[in-house]
């Protein structure tokens, strides 16, 4: 993974996008060829069309020197509607784009404002977010030259069915770009780590996390964490991962045993609480020869 380090506490409308693009070209130039995999976190290219940007062919460069493909997180513009793409793409050696993930589960208020009209008509803070971001709707894989490759974008790593969506089509590892530089502290940062050792033990994957300011981590799949980075450093790491096939419990069967259960424990309360209630006493008085 590469994390290209920075101050904690901003934000894109805040920030110079360049500056983010060249501290992960920096991080990635200090690492000799030799990874079957690089993995740049959620949206450090912001451009309007990648495909067609001199940041496609920086990274083009890269993944040539290193003959390995490089997975790398970009925003760009929305075609045909006012809003912004959150996306993975595959860049290999011979600098084709060969896969697009984009992200299907936005993050109210951070990358789209519900209720944006009321909440401007009170006051609201809505130009922190001025465009909504446009969910994808596509297969949570990438194909890349060393195998299919489940992703699960920033946030999406808290739901399980994100995760299990890639592996259950066949993705051998399973890759959680983000992007928490708009936090202070390490508390949201510790909660992502922790699912993404849910979701390695879930789906008996390798989880590999990699945030611009961090954390970034490898996570094995009984929950195992490694090499994890420090708050806004820039690191470079490297891990030996097995890719893993075949279908867990889970990957099979989904929440539904756990929504059953609790469904179940709650019918069991409610006939508890159900027998336990003591009927109520009729007290009557007045003169008892009436």
């Amino acid at each position: 993974y590469v994390q290209g380090g920075g101050p904690q506490g901003t934000r894109a409308v805040n920030t110079n996008p360049r500056d983010v693009v060249e501290r992960h070209l920096t991080a990635t130039r200090s690492l000799a060829p030799g990874p079957d995999l690089v993995v740049w976190p959620e949206n450090v290219i912001d451009v309007e069309l990648f495909v067609d940007s001199p940041e496609r062919d920086e990274i083009a460069a890269e993944a040539r020197r290193l003959n390995a493909p490089i997975l790398v997180g970009i925003t760009e513009e929305a075609v045909g509607v006012d809003g912004f793409l959150n996306a993975q793409v595959v860049v290999e050696p011979n600098g084709e784009v060969t896969g697009r993930y984009e992200k299907v589960r936005r993050v109210p208020f951070g990358e789209y404002m519900p209720l944006r009209g009321l909440l401007k008509s009170i006051g609201a803070p809505t130009d922190l977010v001025p465009r909504n971001a446009v969910a994808g709707t596509g297969p949570a894989f990438l194909d890349t030259s060393i195998g299919r490759v489940a992703v699960v974008i920033s946030w999406e790593v808290f739901f399980g069915g994100r995760g299990r969506d890639g592996t259950s089509q066949g993705g051998q590892l399973l890759v959680n770009p983000t992007n928490g530089s708009s936090y202070t502290g390490t508390v949201l940062q510790s909660q992502q780590v922790a699912s993404s050792r849910l979701r390695a033990i879930e789906s008996n994957r390798w989880v590999v996390q990699v945030a611009p300011t961090g954390f970034s981590a490898f996570v094995s799949p009984d929950g195992k964490v490694s090499a994890r980075s420090g708050v806004s450093e820039q690191r470079v790491a490297t891990h030996t991962l097995e890719l893993r096939e075949g279908r867990t419990p889970y990957n099979l069967l989904g929440d539904l045993p756990f929504v059953a259960a609790a469904a179940l424990a709650l019918l069991a309360c409610l006939g508890i609480q159900r027998r336990s209630t003591p009927s109520p006493v009729l007290e009557v008085s007045g003169d008892p020869g009436d």
